[in-house]
């Protein structure tokens, strides 16, 4: 047994110490739905591609830019792949870390020209590791033509960026001058206004451009499950790419799988997936919104088991929710150490009535509650304006720095709070 697994069982051991399953939910069964899905998509996503295609693109894509009767003729080679075959080699070619090749840095801007909806969580991962600042702008100028805002940021801060090349710059705001809804941009301050209004929008609702009533394409689902697959991974850096990608993505192509993912039969798997909606934040509850999903009623039953408890109040917590409110006001005060913690996080996030202020008065001076709790409760009830005495000194200092800064921050996002109360 690994040493992290190891961790896992003792975890399930300390949560389920004290808390009594006599009041809990019905208990969910696990699952293999990983392994179900991917059968179910299995060879419905992007191709497989083999070495010698990989070469064979290279070579054609550098005599292409020949000109002359090799060039026609190797462009034409080109055009002759199918835009799903060519996505998928031009995607293993940019994810090959060891070549740093100008010639790959070309690949970019084909895979714009032939972009199918299928290559968008891989695509989304090379934002997090391609450095050079022109494929980040041809990365960011696919993603939008695919409905996504991810690269936006990508934009700003290569136009913030006095160093950059102006060539770089120029380019960067052409693609911004030729998306949907920057077409009235009159000049640079109003593209910069237009692009940092986009960027507050889909960082607080992952919408861009027109929405998408249609559901996702069956090859999609396959990539978009394929990259669920490295939750189960053992090694964190396969299941830090894959929540970089999930939390990227629109909510109505990302949340229902990870739903999903959060019954199954893997332990990995379920706190992986949990985790990735905690990290989502509010997002996910205005797609709750938006499409009546029932998030909080979906994970409910999740609470009757012990190992994952803590886990599931910090992915209700996105909800902003006055029903996971509720919840956890009923775990702080039967919960134990590490449920009551998430449970007073989830309440700082989601309090919406008198009734769950005053729990956070209650039992924000609880002895048993551990510090991170009782700072999270004493920054609900300070949200209320009124006059509250000082958390103590002693119990301040033994709350880490990170921890007092992550709570205090989302008592400041409480603004952003999804209006529940627009149903």
């Amino acid at each position: 047994m690994t040493l992290r697994a190891t961790f896992i069982c003792l975890l399930a051991l300390s949560c389920t110490k004290g808390e009594g399953s006599s009041s809990a939910p019905e208990k969910t069964a696990w699952t293999p739905v990983l392994q179900a899905r991917l059968e179910q998509f299995q060879g419905q996503g992007l191709p497989p591609v083999d070495e010698g295609e990989l070469q064979n693109v290279r070579e054609l894509l550098e005599s292409s830019r020949l000109g002359g009767r090799l060039g026609k003729m190797a462009q034409r080679s080109l055009d002759d792949f199918s835009n799903e075959k060519l996505c998928s080699i031009l995607l293993d070619w940019v994810e090959d870390r060891f070549d740093n090749s100008p010639l790959r840095l070309r690949a970019y801007p084909l895979l714009r020209e032939r972009a199918v909806p299928e290559i968008l969580p891989r695509l989304l991962l090379r934002l997090k590791y391609e450095k050079d600042l022109s494929a980040n702008i041809a990365i960011a100028a696919t993603l939008l033509q695919l409905g996504n805002g991810a690269g936006l940021q990508a934009l700003q801060n290569i136009l913030l960026d006095s160093t950059s090349d102006e060539r770089v710059r120029t380019q960067a705001l052409l693609v911004l001058n030729a998306t949907p809804g920057f077409e009235s941009a009159k000049d640079f301050e109003d593209s910069w206004q237009l692009l940092s209004a986009a960027i507050m929008n889909w960082s607080r609702f992952r919408t861009f451009g027109k929405p998408t009533v249609s559901p996702p394409s069956v090859a999609l689902q396959a990539e978009t499950w394929n990259m669920i697959a490295r939750l189960q991974s053992q090694p964190l850096r396969p299941v830090d790419d894959a929540r970089f990608v999930l939390s990227r993505m629109r909510g109505e192509l990302s949340i229902p799988p990870l739903l999903e993912a959060t019954r199954d039969s893997s332990i990995y798997v379920r706190e992986h997936a949990l985790q990735t909606l905690a990290w989502m934040g509010y997002t996910v509850g205005e797609w709750d919104l938006r499409t009546n999903a029932g998030f909080v009623q979906k994970l409910t039953p999740l609470l009757a088991h012990a190992v994952v408890r803590p886990r599931v109040f910090e992915a209700l917590a996105s909800s902003g929710s006055p029903e996971a409110a509720n919840l956890a006001v009923e775990w702080l005060q039967k919960g134990n150490y590490q449920t009551a913690t998430a449970a007073a996080d989830c309440l700082l996030r989601c309090a919406h009535s008198l009734e769950h202020f005053q729990a956070a008065r209650d039992n924000r001076s609880q002895e048993h509650l551990s510090p991170e709790a009782r700072w999270s409760l004493y920054l609900l009830v300070m949200s209320t304006t009124e006059k509250v005495a000082p958390l103590p000194s002693l119990i301040l200092e033994q709350v880490p720095e990170g921890e007092r800064t992550r709570r205090s921050r989302w008592s400041a996002l409480r603004a952003q709070m999804p209006m529940h109360s627009r149903r």
